[in-house]
């Protein structure tokens, strides 16, 4: 693994202000170098986004039979999976050959995250 030009996060870490085992001061010393190492690691994952379709339900005054919105196509459950989780578990199953029940159990440790 090589490092990278710009990191995301830099963390400073300062010289000690003496030696130890030496009571010379450095706090007046010029830095003549840096040492520099990157840790490479995930985000905390994005937060699921929800979207929540509300189809009203009215009566109509003049017969009673109730009139109700109709839900987009592909929404059919009261909560679902959108496409682009679907599609990411779908590409860890087909094109990363995970196996079917480790793919669910990712998907619901994520969704136990929100």
């Amino acid at each position: 693994m090589w490092q990278v030009e710009v990191p995301d996060h830099r963390i400073a870490i300062p010289a000690p202000a003496s030696r130890p085992g030496c009571a010379a001061p450095l706090v007046e010393v010029p830095v003549t170098a840096v040492r520099r190492r990157q840790v490479f690691d995930l985000p905390e994952p994005a937060p699921i986004e929800v979207t929540e379709y509300a189809a009203e339900v009215k009566p109509c005054p003049g017969c009673g039979i109730k009139a109700a919105g109709v839900f987009p196509a592909g929404v059919k459950s009261p909560a679902q999976y959108g496409p682009e989780v679907t599609a990411k578990v779908a590409d860890a199953v087909l094109g990363h050959h995970i196996p079917v029940h480790r793919a669910t159990l990712l998907v619901m440790e994520l969704r136990a995250v929100y």
